[in-house]
């Protein structure tokens, strides 16, 4: 019998996790190229999703990611998202990210930050942010559970050096009233080793009612003045 059809499986989001999750003996009586083969880009959203379906689609995802781990052509996954309201990276991961998503060139995150797998999640987001990433958007602005800016700047401090490459930055942060918190990104932006090469979009949503930015922000814009496309938002 025929096997799949490779356009399918290019761009894939969650409700093809099943298919790409079975083995080559789960698959008869199809043949040939697995599905996995195909996908360069996969979205999840767990938005909107009941429990029977989210609970259906973490069985599923360990196989769907091995499986393209196993069968990756043409570079694999090369454009991750995942977006939710109530599920962090670590229970949609359980716990480990799969090397199939280690050469992502593109990332988009909008998804909680529980304290109590805050660390995890930290430890998670650092994987993906590899020397391929070129693309990094983090939307916490409206979420529940928003990563806190202490866990942001952990992970903006490490960037330079995880992925030079990066073209495109963008950070959507809540409202803060933690002082200490907010003074940390800003040093973060501050500080002079703080700096991508090739950056030329920049996209920037943060509060700033405690006035802990405006010197970090001349100091990084004074760093990258090729940056071309510039969304800049402080609420204040």
């Amino acid at each position: 019998m025929i096997s799949s059809i490779p356009f399918l499986y290019r761009d894939v989001y969650d409700a093809a996790i099943p298919t790409l999750a079975l083995s080559e003996e789960r698959r008869l009586p199809l043949t040939g190229v697995h599905p996995a083969s195909y996908v360069n880009k996969l979205s999840i959203s767990t938005i909107d999703m009941s429990v029977a379906s989210l609970s259906h689609l973490q069985k599923h995802m360990a196989y769907a990611m091995k499986n393209i781990a196993l069968h990756a052509t043409n570079g694999g996954i090369q454009t991750f998202t995942f977006r939710s309201t109530s599920v962090s990276l670590p229970e949609i991961f359980d716990g480990t990210i799969s090397p199939a998503l280690k050469p992502i060139k593109e990332l988009f995150l909008q998804c909680p930050f529980p304290v109590k797998s805050a660390r995890l999640s930290l430890s998670l987001v650092r994987f993906l942010c590899g020397p391929s990433l070129v693309s990094l958007e983090m939307d916490f602005e409206t979420k529940i559970l928003p990563a806190r800016y202490l866990m942001v700047a952990k992970l903006l401090e490490q960037l330079p050096t995880s992925c030079p490459g990066l073209k495109r930055l963008s950070i959507k942060q809540p409202y803060s009233y933690e002082k200490s918190e907010t003074l940390q990104l800003a040093k973060v932006l501050k500080d002079s080793t703080f700096r991508f090469p090739v950056l030329t979009e920049f996209c920037l949503n943060i509060d700033d009612w405690l006035g802990n930015f405006s010197e970090s922000l001349k100091a990084f814009f004074q760093r990258h003045l090729m940056i071309e496309v510039l969304h800049y938002h402080v609420d204040v």
